[in-house]
């Protein structure tokens, strides 16, 4: 069992806007990507698909730094949009 986990995914369920500012979305990865990232590590019997560098990174941070301090750097990087 692979577990997947791509970070930001451009899909429709994804605002690209929000009060007249476009959003960046730091990492954001098609569909498609995720999926053919993810069946390859499922054939190559890995626990985790991990799509995106930016989301590379983060999974690095957790290792190293409390999760605490991710998630506010994480928060950090989308405050203006919430």
């Amino acid at each position: 069992m692979t577990a997947v986990c791509p970070g930001w995914v451009d899909t429709q369920m994804l605002s690209k806007e929000m009060n007249g500012k476009k959003v960046h979305f730091p990492g954001i990865v098609a569909p498609e990507r995720v999926v053919k990232k993810a069946l390859k590590d499922a054939k190559k019997n890995r626990d985790m698909s991990i799509c995106s560098l930016y989301a590379k990174g983060l999974h690095l941070n957790v290792k190293f730094l409390p999760h605490k301090l991710t998630m506010k750097m994480w928060l950090n990087g989308i405050k203006d949009y919430l």
